[in-house]
């Protein structure tokens, strides 16, 4: 029977996985979204608050702490401290897992 390899990158942690399926095997794909905020504040603790399209405030994202998005984590920082007009973030959102990863 034919085979066929799959190889896939975790949107949240990069790590590299690779599976092998027989052509004929039903294979689940998990599905991502991706919503854009602005960002409305930032607490000491990395809390940040952030708004969407219709206005609606969020408060339960933090900044990201992984070390492959520290500069995304520096940028947003240093653009809302330097009180730039507006500081958007891509949210990316997973299988009950959301995180900030870029801006």
């Amino acid at each position: 029977a034919a085979k066929a390899m799959v190889t896939g990158i975790d949107i949240f942690t990069q790590n590299k996985y690779e599976c092998t399926f027989s052509t004929q095997d039903m294979v689940d794909a998990p599905l991502a979204k991706r919503k854009e905020y602005t960002v409305v504040n930032i607490e000491d603790d990395g809390v940040v608050h952030l708004m969407d399209e219709a206005g609606d405030i969020r408060e339960d994202m933090s900044l990201p702490t992984d070390e492959w998005l520290s500069d995304v984590t520096k940028n947003i920082k240093e653009k809302f401290e330097n009180g730039s007009s507006e500081v958007l973030v891509t949210v990316l959102a997973s299988q009950d897992i959301e995180k900030i990863v870029t801006r």
